[in-house]
This record gives C-alpha cells, sequence and structure tokens, in this order.
C-alpha cells in the first residue's frame, strides 16, 4: 500500500492513546519549562495555581487578575502561599523587589 501512495489506518482500540488510557500517562500534572505548575482540566491544560485560586473564590479568574505566589516558588501552590490581586499590582510588587535587590548589593 505504500508503494501506492495510500496510507493504512491505525486501528485504536477505545481508551486507549489519550488521557489515563495512555501508557505514558503521568497523572495530568507537568511542570513546565518556565518554572510553573501546568495540569490537565476539562478546559485543556491549566496552570495550577490560577487553578486552586478559581476553586477558593468559587469562581474563573477575570481579565487583569494575576495570581501571585507569595514566596516566589512557582511549585507552591497552597492556597495560603497564593494571592488574587491586579496585573498592576503585581507589576508593582516586582518593581519593588527588583528595585531593592539593586541597591542592597
Amino acid at each position: 500500500m505504500k508503494r501506492l501512495g495510500l496510507r493504512r489506518e491505525a486501528k485504536r482500540r477505545p481508551g486507549v492513546g489519550s488521557g489515563s488510557g495512555n501508557p505514558a500517562w503521568k497523572g495530568g500534572r507537568r511542570t513546565r519549562s518556565d518554572g510553573y505548575i501546568a495540569i490537565w482540566t476539562e478546559d485543556g491544560e491549566r496552570l495550577e495555581h490560577q487553578v486552586v485560586m478559581e476553586k477558593h473564590i468559587g469562581r474563573k479568574l477575570v481579565s487583569g487578575e494575576v495570581v501571585h505566589h507569595r514566596d516566589r516558588n512557582k511549585k507552591n501552590n497552597e492556597i495560603t502561599n497564593l494571592e488574587l490581586m491586579t496585573q498592576s499590582e503585581h507589576a508593582k510588587i516586582h518593581a519593588m523587589e527588583m528595585h531593592s535587590a539593586r541597591y542592597e548589593k
């Protein structure tokens, strides 16, 4: 068939190949290259700290809202380490940290 330029359709077993049916499935949780933990939800891949905050406040985040890690550890997604704020407030926190770090040397 290959010589004729035709491809053979792969036979798939139901429930095998995606999600928990895949032998390579690791529980739907991974660490991204930027250090944040991503989880697989019904909405697709999401950042775990955002999902934790949404469950805590009982709604989805709206545009302009940011979840800040108080200890700056991107993997510590305990609700006690997370703080909901605006993008503007978040930028000010990190600007102050950068400013103070520059003059502490």
